[in-house]
């Protein structure tokens, strides 16, 4: 299988589970951790969220806080 194939068939599996959750991002996460908790497997991290980050106009020089 080549590299082209690979990411052929990752985007189909990707566009697939997007369609089956009406491609909400929340619905997806909601079901895989659904998932994950019904199999005792860890396939998803839920950790709060980002804090913002704010940035001036034309700075590009901003990071993260880690």
């Amino acid at each position: 299988m080549n590299p082209d194939e690979v990411m052929r068939e990752l985007h189909e599996v990707k566009d697939s589970l997007a369609s089956e959750c009406n491609f909400d991002i929340r619905e997806l996460f909601r079901r895989l951790e659904q998932k994950q908790i019904s199999s005792g497997r860890k396939y998803v991290s839920f950790c709060g969220p980002a804090e913002p980050v704010t940035v001036s106009e034309g700075d590009s020089s901003y990071r993260f806080k880690e």
